[in-house]
C-alpha cells in the first residue's frame, strides 16, 4: 500500500523540493558572488557628491547645453569600438574562472584587472582631452559664464538638487 503522507522521491532517495532548493540557493549564491566581482573589478571609491563621475563629471554638469551635447559626441567618437555589455560580462566571467583556477595564478588575474582598468583609464583620460578641448574653444564671455556656473555648483557641493537649471539630462 502507497503511504500518501510521504512526498514523492526520485531514484536517488531526496525530495525534490529540496533539490529543487538547492539549486535555486547556489543560483543565488553564484549570482551574488558575480555582482561583488564585478562591484571590486569597478569599484574607484564613493561616488562624488553630485553623484557623477570623479574627475571631469561635476565640471561637465556646469558646461552650457551645447558644450555638454559637444562632449557626449567627443567621447562617443572617442572609441573605435565602445565596449559591449557582453564585453563586460566576459571580463567578468574570466574573472571568476581565474579565481577558480588551480592553483591560483596571480600574475593571470593581475593582468587581467590591468586590462580591465586600463579600458576605464582610457574613457577617463578621452573625458579630460574633450574637456579641455572644449573650455579651450571658448570665448572668454563663455568661459566667464561657464567659471560662474562651475563656481556656484562647487559652493554647493556640487548638488544635483539645487542646480536643475545647470543640467539637463538627454
Amino acid at each position: 500500500m502507497v503511504d500518501l503522507q510521504k512526498p514523492a522521491v526520485n531514484a536517488s532517495g531526496t525530495p525534490r523540493w529540496i533539490k529543487a532548493l538547492l539549486a535555486g540557493s547556489l543560483a543565488l549564491n553564484f549570482a551574488v558572488i558575480a555582482g561583488a566581482i564585478g562591484m571590486v573589478a569597478t569599484f574607484d571609491g564613493p561616488p562624488p557628491p553630485d553623484g557623477g563621475m570623479p574627475g571631469v563629471g561635476g565640471f561637465v554638469r556646469s558646461l552650457n547645453e551645447e558644450h555638454r551635447r559637444e562632449f557626449g559626441d567627443a567621447m562617443r567618437g572617442a572609441f573605435d569600438k565602445r565596449p559591449s555589455r557582453e564585453t563586460f560580462m566576459a571580463d567578468a566571467q574570466q574573472m571568476i574562472t581565474l579565481i577558480r583556477a588551480e592553483p591560483f595564478d596571480s600574475a593571470a588575474f593581475q593582468s587581467h584587472i590591468e586590462t580591465v582598468s586600463q579600458r576605464f583609464e582610457d574613457g577617463r583620460r578621452a573625458g579630460d582631452a574633450a574637456l579641455i578641448r572644449i573650455i579651450g574653444g571658448m570665448s572668454s564671455a563663455e568661459r566667464q559664464d561657464y567659471a560662474d556656473r562651475l563656481e556656484k555648483r562647487l559652493s554647493k557641493g556640487f548638488d544635483k538638487d539645487g542646480h536643475k537649471d545647470d543640467f539637463k539630462p538627454r
